[in-house]
């Protein structure tokens, strides 16, 4: 957060974040934060002079941020992530050596139905699963890599 609030994605507009575990647990509190930095920590940094980030923190979320399914196995809360944020701002991840690639990819296949559904279409449920992570480091083609 003290990236965001110190203003260094407003300096640095192209600059990517990648956070692990659903965003931890900072997409639930959002509205509250954003709420708290909106009325009461802007209003004292400009009344002081401080530099303070000039947008709403879903801007960043939605601009700068991109957020993992490492070690969040839950098809209802990658769902609430999506709603919130964006289904282009999720990247398939395990959390390795902390839970089993068997069990995250355990979990997406066999939950793609639902996932399909929790993330917006077919399309999306590729985009979480490899196509957004391709486009964020530029990979090209590789072995396997429209599998």
């Amino acid at each position: 957060m003290g990236l965001i609030t110190n203003g260094v994605f407003d300096r640095n507009p192209k600059l990517k974040l990648i956070l692990g575990h659903l965003g931890e647990r900072i997409p639930y509190d959002l509205w509250r934060t954003n709420h708290w930095l909106e009325d009461v920590e802007r209003p004292l940094a400009d009344s002081r002079g401080d530099t303070i980030s000039r947008k709403p923190l879903l801007h960043y979320f939605k601009n700068n941020i991109y957020i993992t399914t490492s070690g969040h196995f839950s098809t209802e809360t990658v769902k609430y992530v999506c709603d919130y944020i964006g289904a282009d701002r999720i990247l398939f991840s395990v959390d390795s050596p902390y839970e089993k690639v068997e069990a995250g990819a355990g979990w997406y296949d066999k939950d793609q139905e639902n996932l399909t559904k929790a993330l917006g279409g077919p399309q999306q449920y590729l985009d979480v699963g490899r196509e957004n992570a391709k486009k964020l480091f530029k990979l090209g083609k590789y072995h396997d890599s429209d599998a």
